[in-house]
C-alpha cells in the first residue's frame, strides 16, 4: 500500500509540473497516467507470482508500440511516457527490490532529471502545418529559396520542414515547419 501511495505522488507531481507549463506534453497526462498504473499493477502482481517480469514488461511493451505506431509521437511525448512506465516499474518493484527510502529517493531523482531536462536540455521548437502554394520551391535544389519565401510572407524562420502531403491538381502542398519558439 505504501508503494502505491508513493507512486500515486510521483506521477502526480510529474503531471502537476506538465499541465501548470501548458505544454504540449499536457496532451498525454491522460495516457501517462494510465500507462503508469498499469505498469504498477502489472508489477506489483507478478511480483508475487512465477512469472518473470521481464516476460511480462515486454508483453507490455509490444502492446504499446502497437498502440502508437500508427500515429507518429513526438519525442517530448514519448519521453513522458516512458518516465511514467519507469516510475510505475520502480515503484511497482519497490519492496521487493529496494526499500522504500530508496524508492523515494529514486522518484526524486527520476522526476527532477526529466524536468531540468525538458527544461534546459531540449531545444524549444515549436511545429506549424500549412498549406503552401509554390510547390517549385519544394524542389531539393529550391530549399533556400523555401525558406527565404516563408521568411519574407510569414516572417517565419525555418531550417527543418516536412512535406506531408502534395495536392498537384490544386498546385498546393501539406507542409510541416520546425521552428524554434521561446515558449514551446
Amino acid at each position: 500500500m505504501l508503494n502505491l501511495l508513493i507512486n500515486l505522488g510521483a506521477i502526480t507531481i510529474l503531471i502537476s509540473q506538465v499541465r501548470s507549463k501548458r505544454s504540449r506534453l499536457s496532451q498525454v497526462c491522460a495516457s501517462a497516467l494510465i500507462f503508469n498504473l498499469v505498469t504498477f499493477i502489472l508489477c506489483t502482481v507478478l511480483r508475487q507470482s512465477s512469472m518473470e517480469v521481464g516476460i511480462a514488461l515486454g508483453l507490455f511493451a509490444m502492446f504499446g508500440v502497437i498502440r502508437y505506431r500508427s500515429e507518429p509521437v513526438e519525442t517530448r511525448n514519448l519521453s513522458f511516457l516512458f518516465v511514467a512506465v519507469g516510475l510505475g516499474l520502480l515503484n511497482g518493484m519497490a519492496s521487493s527490490v529496494i526499500g522504500h527510502f530508496e524508492a523515494i529517493l529514486y522518484n526524486c531523482v527520476l522526476l527532477a532529471g526529466f524536468l531540468v531536462g525538458m527544461k534546459y536540455l531540449q531545444p524549444n521548437i515549436k511545429t506549424i502545418v500549412l498549406q503552401y502554394d509554390r510547390l517549385e520551391l519544394l524542389k531539393p535544389q529550391n530549399h533556400q529559396a523555401f525558406k527565404n519565401d516563408l521568411k519574407q510572407r510569414l516572417d517565419i524562420d525555418c531550417e527543418i520542414f516536412d512535406i506531408i502531403e502534395a495536392d498537384l491538381l490544386r498546385d498546393t502542398a501539406t507542409v510541416k515547419l520546425y521552428v524554434q519558439s521561446e515558449h514551446a
